[in-house]
This record gives C-alpha cells, sequence and structure tokens, in this order.
C-alpha cells in the first residue's frame, strides 16, 4: 500500500529457518510515475463522494457497476517482457455468471473504460488478486 492506495502486484517475501535467520528474501515493489498515485488518489475521492461516485459508475458497464470494487495501482508483473506499465485502476470483483464463466477481476482506469492488466493477455479473465494478497 502506499499512501492509502493498494498496489497489488507488488510483493515482499521472506523464508527464516528455526534460528530466526532470513534465507530467503524476494521483493517486487517497482518506482512509478507520482502521477499515477495522484491520479489513484482523485478516483479514490471520485468513488468516496456520493455525487461524483454515481457519475463514475455509469461509465461502467452495466454489469459491473454493483459489483465490488477498490481503487488500486496496477502494473506489470516482474518477468514481462515488454514495457513496464502502470496504471490507476478500479478493480471490481465481478463473480461468476454467464459472461465470464468464473469470478474476475476487471481493471477500470480513470476514464472508466476497462484496461487490459499488463499480466493478462486480452481476452483471457484472471482471477481476483486484490484482497488476496496482503
Amino acid at each position: 500500500m502506499v499512501e492509502g492506495i493498494l498496489v497489488p502486484d507488488s510483493f515482499a517475501s521472506a523464508t527464516i529457518n528455526s534460528k530466526g535467520e532470513t534465507t530467503m528474501e524476494w521483493v517486487y515493489w517497482p518506482s512509478f510515475p507520482r502521477k499515477i498515485l495522484d491520479d489513484a488518489k482523485t478516483l479514490a475521492a471520485t468513488l468516496a463522494a456520493p455525487g461524483t461516485r454515481g457519475n463514475f459508475l455509469t461509465l461502467l458497464p452495466a454489469a459491473e457497476r454493483t459489483n465490488p470494487g477498490e481503487v488500486a495501482i496496477r502494473h506489470s508483473d516482474f518477468d514481462d517482457d515488454h514495457t513496464f506499465q502502470v496504471f490507476a485502476s478500479y478493480d471490481v470483483h465481478a463473480p461468476k455468471g454467464p459472461k465470464h464463466g468464473r469470478a474476475i477481476t476487471l481493471n477500470f482506469g480513470v476514464d472508466g473504460k476497462e484496461r487490459v492488466h499488463p499480466n493478462r493477455r486480452a481476452g483471457v479473465p484472471t482471477l481476483p488478486t486484490s484482497s488476496s494478497k496482503p
């Protein structure tokens, strides 16, 4: 989390042996432009205010407007072969249904348009990740 905004694609992990010694550490927490954090904070403020929340939600597909969601910063994975990508996102947790076939997380940019997560190929759904990472 950075200044109250989730960054679910970043992580840190460690293994500690019985002597309390660290035997493995793994951190992937890339830096990104301040503008992305500012966009995420603006999006969070928009969704927190009843008047502007409704306006933003009308930009989403009708089926996704009532599903639970959260603001996050999404970025490329550590082993992505492409250029690093990062964006502010409204992550909508869509339940299993006829459209998706299984529960997935959809990512919407500050303009309300669906974004393909950098780690997902277009048309290939992903499992929810935001609430499953520490």
